[in-house]
Order: C-alpha cells, then structure tokens, then sequence
C-alpha cells in the first residue's frame, strides 16, 4: 500500500487469506481481516461490499467463535 498500489496490497492479503492449504488449522486474525477490508474501503470500489460479504462467508466457516467480527468493518443495516 505504501508504495501506492492498493490493488496489490489487497491481492497479497487476498494471498494470505484464502489460499491456506488447510483453512481450519490456519489461524485468522483480526487484524489481517481488518487491514483486508479496510483497503477494501481505499480502493473505492463498488464491488466493496460484496468483497468484504465474501471475507464474512469466508470468516464464518474457518474462524473461531470468539472472533471479533466488528474487524470487517461492514456497516450495519447492508
């Protein structure tokens, strides 16, 4: 992000996240998600929301249940 190319920051933590050989035993973390949805939020795309739908899909199936899901930053009421 730092080297202004969101499109490849967000596609190292697309990386990160989802292509986990075994997604159950690789722990997520909040803060990647956070990071993840926030460049979301910078890249003004409207596919956004859908993206970050797809992360929660995502969150729901592998996290545990104490995961903090405020970090997908998805206002509520969408």
């Amino acid at each position: 992000m730092y080297s202004l190319n969101v499109s490849k920051a967000i596609q190292q933590l697309e990386d990160v996240v989802f292509s986990s050989a075994n997604p159950d035993k690789a722990p997520l973390h909040e803060t990647v998600i956070f990071n993840l949805c926030s460049l979301y939020d910078i890249q003004w795309s409207d596919k956004g929301i859908d993206k970050k739908r797809n992360v929660l899909n995502f969150v729901l199936q592998h996290a545990p249940d104490n995961f903090d899901m405020t970090c997908l930053r998805i206002p509520t009421g969408v």
